[in-house]
């Protein structure tokens, strides 16, 4: 009797340490995939914003919806890592993708590990893709550094449109016709100039022509009737 209750006291012992082995190895593997299923949703979600990221760069614009991003070519599959859809927003070169999550430690849990993320008071997983920034600088800069490779970078396709604002601080303007209503210039050196009024301190010119007479030609003549004035008074005809 005493042997087969000792017998039965060592089954529950084992019984008992099998049951703890197989309880802290559940919760061992339950740990090892949230852990993993945690590493595959960061890298999901970093191949999703590159993707943004390279759509945004390569076709000039943001995209209008994620599935845009699979019809172009940029990724085979969207991150969905839960059931609610994406909702994109965009302001002053931030683009904003916020998704639903289940619970807030769920969303804290991916915030966490993705590099600008941040979750909103009503649980919602926030992502952020700022415009790239080759583009910010074309769009706010007509400065270019000159690449021999590719001259057609430093040459307009289209009529440049100031809306009224100034052109200033130029060393230079090459230009074969101009038309303006002024012009402000230290030193301007022009082969043929029309206009309705101008207004000069001091003016230099090869060949003018004024209603019609050759200024030139009239100084020569001038010069020529002057010279014959001095000599008829040097001669005493002239009084």
């Amino acid at each position: 009797m005493k042997s087969r209750a000792f017998v039965l006291f060592e089954l529950v012992i084992a019984l008992s340490i099998l049951t703890t082995v197989l309880v802290f190895s559940q919760q061992w593997w339950l740990r090892h995939q949230r852990t993993q299923q945690l590493q595959n949703d960061v890298h999901a979600a970093e191949v999703m914003l590159n993707a943004i990221d390279r759509f945004w760069l390569t076709e000039q614009r943001r995209p209008n919806d994620l599935p845009e991003l699979i019809n172009k070519g940029y990724v085979t599959e969207l991150w969905q890592p839960w059931p609610e859809p994406w909702q994109l927003s965009y302001n002053n070169g931030l683009l904003r993708l916020a998704i639903q999550a289940p619970s807030t430690n769920q969303a804290r849990a991916l915030a966490h590990h993705l590099t600008g993320a941040d979750v909103s008071a009503r649980d919602e997983l926030r992502l952020h893709v700022w415009q790239p920034l080759p583009l910010v600088l074309n769009q706010r800069f007509l400065q270019r550094v000159a690449d021999p490779a590719h001259p057609e970078y430093q040459q307009m396709e289209t009529h440049l449109d100031l809306n009224g604002n100034a052109i200033r601080n130029v060393s230079r303007v090459d230009a074969d016709i101009f038309n303006g209503t002024s012009v402000y210039a230290d030193l301007a050196e022009i082969k043929q100039l029309r206009s309705d009024s101008t207004e000069t301190i001091e003016l230099v010119s090869d060949n003018a022509i004024i209603g019609g007479f050759n200024v030139k030609q009239l100084l020569t003549e001038f010069a020529a009737l002057q010279q014959s004035w001095q000599q008829c008074v040097a001669s005493g005809g002239c009084r």
